[in-house]
């Protein structure tokens, strides 16, 4: 594949992405990622986050694999600064959001961020 098309792919993972999880994390400095047939991916996105709640410092790769299914991998210092690699596979495009929350953040920070807001409100006559 030409550097182009690697691009593309880059961009296209990127857009789907929430912007509101790119926003927290702190997502900076993009990157695409290669084409490599010995792990059977495409290409992808790669950027670095800062100041999770899990994480101090940290690269995300999301890999786009021949499936069609992303596999995102997470490398760095978490908060008390060891190591960080944790890895999820066989993830969707409408489920990165989430996954990178799970990745980088606690539940305690998360828990009512993709739970929707519902009142109830009764109707007299």
């Amino acid at each position: 594949m030409d550097k182009e098309t690697q691009i593309n792919i880059a961009d296209t993972v990127r857009k789907q992405i929430p912007v509101a999880v790119l926003m927290s994390c702190g997502a900076n400095k993009f990157a695409y990622l290669t084409r490599n047939d010995a792990k059977k991916c495409l290409g992808g996105l790669s950027f670095l986050v800062q100041n999770c709640s899990k994480v101090k410092k940290a690269r995300v790769y999301i890999q786009l694999m021949f499936d069609d299914t992303y596999e995102v991998i997470v490398r760095g210092k978490d908060t008390s600064l060891e190591f960080y690699d944790e890895k999820r596979t066989d993830v969707y495009c409408d489920m990165l959001g989430q996954t990178l929350d799970d990745l980088l953040e606690t539940k305690e920070q998360t828990k009512n961020w993709h739970t929707p807001k519902v009142e109830i409100v009764t109707i007299k006559e």
